[in-house]
């Protein structure tokens, strides 16, 4: 079953970071109970798929900036897909110039 966003989402896909360290070579620290790390406040997504009715300039297969604790996670039917509302795009990775 495939997922199609509408009404201004857009889906994505997270991108894996890769980690520079391996677990045993990372230090282990003792935390107070109850403590939360601290969670990035913008993340980057590959977009996967966009609703018709979006006027946010990205395509699938872009690389778009957001604000994490706005996306979404839709779990149906055993699959997960996460989205996000467009007004919280806050812009797309590039390595061309928007000036030229």
């Amino acid at each position: 079953m495939n997922f199609y966003p509408c009404n201004r989402h857009l889906l994505l896909e997270s991108i894996e970071e890769e980690s520079e360290k391996d677990v045993m070579t990372t230090p282990r620290v003792l935390v107070p109970e109850g403590y939360t790390p601290t969670v990035k406040e913008f993340q980057a997504y590959v977009v996967t798929e966009i609703s018709p009715d979006c006027s946010v300039s990205a395509f699938p297969g872009d690389i778009v900036v957001v604000e994490n604790g706005m996306v979404r996670e839709v779990n149906f039917e055993g699959e997960t897909y996460t989205i996000i509302l467009e007004n919280y795009v806050c812009g797309y990775l590039s390595d061309e110039d928007e000036n030229q």
